[in-house]
C-alpha cells in the first residue's frame, strides 16, 4: 500500500482512476488523502461492494460497472492505473488495443498512468 500513496504523492495528482478497481480495496487510500476518486470494473457484484464498503466517501467517488476496453467517462484524470496484475485478463491484441485507446482518451497532457504487472516471489 505504501507503492500507491508515495506513487500518488510523487505525482501529485488531485483525480484518481482505477481501472479493474474491484471492490475497491485501493480506493480508500486515495480517498483518504484527499484524491477524487473513480473506478470501473466489469464485474457488478464487486462494483457494488466497492460502493458499499466506500459509501462514506459519496461525494468524492464514483465507482461504475464499466468494461476497461470500451469505457468513456467524458473527463480526464490525473493519475489512472491498473493494479494487481489486472492488465493480463486482456487476451488479445485487439482487446488491448481497445484498452489503450479508451485510456488515452482520460488522459491530459500530464496525466500518468501506470500498468502494475508483477510475479510473485513462490518463496
Amino acid at each position: 500500500m505504501d507503492f500507491w500513496i508515495n506513487l500518488f504523492h510523487e505525482i501529485k495528482a488531485s483525480s484518481v482512476l482505477e481501472l479493474a478497481c474491484g471492490t475497491g480495496r485501493l480506493a480508500e487510500l486515495f480517498l483518504r488523502e484527499g484524491a477524487t476518486y473513480s473506478g470501473i470494473d466489469i464485474n457488478q457484484d464487486f462494483v457494488r461492494s466497492a460502493k458499499q464498503k466506500l459509501k462514506k466517501y459519496s461525494s468524492k467517488i464514483s465507482i461504475l460497472n464499466e468494461d476497461m476496453r470500451t469505457f468513456d467517462l467524458n473527463k480526464k484524470f490525473d493519475f489512472i492505473f491498473i493494479g494487481f496484475n489486472s492488465f493480463l485478463h486482456l487476451l488479445t491484441d485487439d482487446d488491448v488495443s481497445l484498452f489503450f485507446a479508451s485510456v488515452k482518451k482520460h488522459m491530459h497532457e500530464n496525466s500518468h498512468f501506470i500498468i502494475d504487472i508483477y510475479i510473485p516471489d513462490p518463496l
